[in-house]
């Protein structure tokens, strides 16, 4: 392989820009080969920012010949590397991340606000490609992905725009445009993804996954009729796409209450996907709609069947088992264990297994574990029952421990996790014998009535019989 030293010591003009080619050739196939490996890591993605570097400074050597076009490429090489690093710096499922180097791989612009390093690294090496080749749609929508992600929309837009308008043809660009808009301009997003829909006609799967997006985007702007028709129109034009039977699920479970239907929708999430991540989250769905079935009836607030406890627990126990989806392990651990306190079964190891808290002890799994132990104060007696309460006050207060003071940033599901954990202690309290104090810590549970009516619910507002 060339050298610098090599090119600098050559004085025909020939020879010198065919050695910078070759050059920049082999530090672009070098380059490509490392973010071609399988899986892809961080080591691999440094060796080709770094390859691709070495490309653009051969390409800026003094006397050099070489295309505008082909330094552009270089630059633009550069950046997409820089983004795909990006992401794989954001928070997510354990185990490299398999993403492939081609722009289209980076259409969602799904990389990590914080990894701001990477991102500014990025939007310079884009620009630069935007400086030697100003018609390039790929610098243009890389450049829009890095200043969308650093959170300069009204940057990123006009260039999402100029992308789409030197590749019409191009699907992905006009897809990355209407996604820029989001909810809050979705009037202007709508004859966007029209075009892009137009564009993949004869391409059903690309068609269905055009309609959860616009369904996404109506749902988050509380348009849930229309969110509900695009998802029709996704499972018409491609009928075994998974991910529209699953958010058409949740729409009809969580907005609608209609559980037959989004039982069946479930199920078909459940039976189409492969990957173990989204079938956990079909099942946990599943699992839910048993529970909220259950509670209906108890209330008479219907008049359909009971919930099933066997298949609420084992839909799920296989949702916690089959995860592999870390951010999301509390969640499906704390419904096995929630849909064993619902239903009153608490009193085998295989009920502990889930509902006692691992060592990382965080704020929610102390709170399922604190209702694990009020639920079996319900089947013990004497120093057993004792002691259940004991363990109960004990996990809840934990889990406040763990909280730490209240923080005027927290989140609607922080403060709503704080005031279960209060008045689950309180009720504990109340329970063991120390009445006066156990009514003052729920009387000072922030969001009260919805902490309150979250222990109804599971049957553990009330204190069990002593024995």
């Amino acid at each position: 392989m060339f050298s610098r030293a090599d090119l600098d010591a050559v004085e025909d003009p020939i020879l010198l820009a065919a050695g910078r080619a070759e050059l920049l050739r082999l530090a672009g196939e070098i380059g490509t080969a490392a973010l071609a490996e399988r899986p892809i890591t961080r080591d691999s993605t440094l060796r080709a920012i770094n390859t691709f570097g070495l490309a653009t400074s051969v390409a800026e050597l003094p006397r050099s010949s070489i295309p505008a076009a082909a330094v552009a490429q270089s630059y633009i090489q550069v950046g997409q590397a820089n983004l795909l690093l990006a992401r794989l710096s954001a928070p997510g499922p354990s185990g490299p991340v398999v993403i492939n180097s081609s722009a289209s791989s980076l259409a969602d612009c799904a990389v990590n606000p914080s990894a701001g390093d990477w991102l500014d690294s990025a939007l310079k090496a884009f620009r630069s490609a935007l400086g030697r080749d100003p018609g390039s749609p790929d610098a243009n929508f890389g450049a829009a992905c890095a200043l969308q992600a650093l959170n300069r929309l009204p940057e990123a837009i006009p260039l999402f725009r100029e992308a789409s308008r030197m590749a019409p043809n191009q699907s992905l660009y006009l897809l990355a445009l209407a996604r820029a808009f989001g909810p809050a301009r979705s009037a202007e997003a709508a004859p966007i993804f029209q075009q892009a829909l137009a564009l993949e006609q004869g391409n059903p799967s690309a068609q269905a996954g055009i309609h959860v997006e616009i369904a996404l985007i109506q749902e988050r702007g509380g348009e849930i009729e229309a969110a509900l028709r695009s998802l029709n129109s996704a499972i018409s034009a491609d009928p075994d796409y998974k991910e529209a039977y699953l958010r058409r699920g949740r729409i009809l479970f969580e907005q609608r209450g209609n559980y037959l239907s989004a039982g069946q929708d479930f199920k078909l999430a459940e039976r189409l996907n492969r990957s173990p991540s989204d079938r956990a989250e079909a099942l946990y769905y599943l699992s839910q709609i048993e529970v909220r079935k259950e509670l209906d009836w108890r209330a008479r607030r219907s008049s359909t069947s009971p919930g099933d406890s066997s298949y609420a627990i084992s839909k799920a126990d296989e949702a916690a088992t089959i995860n592999e989806d870390d951010s999301k392990a509390s969640k499906y651990r704390g419904q096995a264990c929630l849909a064993r306190v619902f239903f009153g079964r608490v009193n085998g190891a295989e009920d502990s297994r889930y509902c006692i808290a691992d060592e990382r002890k965080d704020a929610a799994a102390l709170m399922f574990e604190g209702m694990f132990h009020l639920r079996q104060t319900f089947g013990k007696r004497g120093g057993d029952q004792a002691r259940a309460w004991e363990a109960a006050l004990s996990a809840f207060s934990d889990g406040l421990d763990r909280l730490g003071e209240p923080r005027p940033d927290e989140s609607l599901d922080q403060r709503r996790l704080r005031s279960r954990l209060q008045v689950g202690r309180g009720v504990s309290l109340y329970c063991v014998g120390l009445e006066s104090t156990g009514r003052q810590a729920i009387n000072a549970a922030g969001q009260r009535a919805d902490a309150e009516q979250f222990f109804l619910d599971y049957g553990i507002k009330l204190c069990a019989s002593r024995g």
